[in-house]
């Protein structure tokens, strides 16, 4: 019974929205080009990034020596490292961050 008035509420709020001259749904330029564009700027901040340049530059060092990600990251955490966005380092970043550092244009 709870589930249908929510359903109805919903309902008649979309179609308010609607009326007032909103569109609903996905915006016309979130298209695939948009998108992939998108992606490229995203991974270009992230290598652009001079906390993001340090931590690969360790990472490729503790790497070297055969630690694995696990241990890479948590050695990265210990040290203060973090991620773009303030977040701690996990083994599946800091494999992200050698790949993007082995991609690298030399």
């Amino acid at each position: 019974k709870e589930a249908t008035a929510i359903a109805t509420r919903t309902r008649d709020a979309l179609a308010a929205k609607k009326a007032r001259g909103h569109v609903l749904g996905t915006p016309a330029n979130l298209t695939a080009d948009a998108t992939e564009r998108g992606f490229a700027v995203r991974q270009q901040n992230a290598r652009d990034h001079l906390a993001n340049r340090q931590a690969a530059q360790l990472a490729t060092l503790l790497h070297a020596t055969g630690l694995t990600l696990r241990a890479i990251a948590q050695r990265l955490n210990e040290s203060g490292y973090r991620t773009r966005r303030g977040k701690l380092f996990h083994p599946m970043g800091v494999q992200r961050l050698l790949t993007r550092t082995e991609q690298k244009p030399t």
